[in-house]
């Protein structure tokens, strides 16, 4: 494997060498293979490289594999934008998509591979901003009741969940927990989150008791934390399937992954968290997405103002 990489690295290098001098003509999909060669040798994760594949494979497709990425102008990028807003796909997905195609392109101006600066006039359309949802407290305790913590996986699916309840992990995130990455005593855990950075995501008393009773479980095994029934590492596709069996034992037909992260950070504002420590724990790179919740958790506050209105509760 070793070997295959040390391979791909040495025709990268040569390939880039041989262009710059000659001036060779460099085609779309052969830029693709160069951009995607490079993207492992950064260390991006397999599921963003799997992801950026597929993006710029829909690229290529709908202009042409095999046109000289020189010729390709705004004209055929805002083609393309209109072609993925044809195929009704939410304004969300488009973004996603063309967010890959312009990391594509300045890429390539970063190589010398193409001298116009395309994205400096392709500019990213923005998406449509949804209303974040969020589970009611109801519908957290039927969650949490519908496990059978008597069965292995039971219990496992119930950890699973509270930990996207508790410290808002991602999909992936709990996909790669490892266990000597928990800190029982000290009640936090290093997560492995976006662009392979690691951070420190604290739990609390519930959580800290069900993690010490399920490593007790499963002795001084070490390695992933969650493993499937056949002994393997747990995969995205194990805990979708997990959320897809819940929907219908439960009834919360918008119940998936990333609605448990969303409660997590309006709840953790509403019990008096701030936005900072939110922005830490969930691993944002910025305030913009952890502003929204905040704005959620306000709602509450208006709601229940009469509660704690000084005037209302003067004596």
């Amino acid at each position: 494997m070793m070997l295959n990489i040390g391979i791909l690295i040495l025709y990268h290098n040569v390939k880039q060498n041989l262009t710059h001098i000659l001036k060779l003509k460099m085609i779309l999909k052969e830029a693709i293979t160069e951009f995607i060669i490079s993207q492992r040798v950064k260390g991006s994760s397999n599921y963003t490289i799997i992801n950026q594949t597929y993006d710029l494979k829909l690229f290529s497709n709908y202009m042409d594999n095999d046109i000289d990425i020189e010729k390709i102008t705004v004209s055929d990028l805002n083609g393309y934008y209109l072609y993925l807003v044809g195929k009704n796909l939410s304004s969300t997905s488009v973004q996603s998509y063309i967010r890959v195609v312009r990391t594509f392109f300045n890429w390539c101006i970063a190589q010398n591979y193409i001298t116009q600066r395309l994205t400096e006039r392709f500019r990213l359309p923005k998406a449509k901003q949804n209303v974040i949802d969020i589970l009611t407290e109801a519908e957290i305790q039927k969650l949490l009741s519908s496990f059978n913590l008597s069965k292995k996986i039971g219990f496992r699916n119930y950890l699973i969940c509270l930990l996207m309840l508790d410290c808002g992990l991602r999909l992936s995130e709990i996909v790669s927990l490892r266990a000597e990455n928990i800190y029982i005593s000290e009640s936090h855990m290093i997560v492995d989150g976006k662009g392979n950075k690691q951070r420190f995501v604290p739990f609390g008393s519930t959580t800290k008791q069900t993690l010490a009773k399920y490593l007790e479980s499963c002795g001084s095994e070490r390695g992933s934390l969650f493993y499937s029934v056949r002994n393997l590492p747990i995969s995205r596709m194990t805990v979708t399937l997990i959320f897809r069996r819940l929907k219908d034992k439960i009834g919360i037909h918008r119940l998936r992954p990333h609605l448990l992260r969303h409660t997590f950070a309006t709840m953790y504002l509403e019990n008096g968290g701030n936005i900072f420590s939110l922005q830490a724990i969930l691993g944002h790179t910025s305030l913009v997405m952890v502003k929204r919740y905040l704005h959620l958790s306000q709602s509450k506050v208006l709601r229940d103002f009469h509660k704690f209105s000084p005037m209302d509760n003067l004596k």
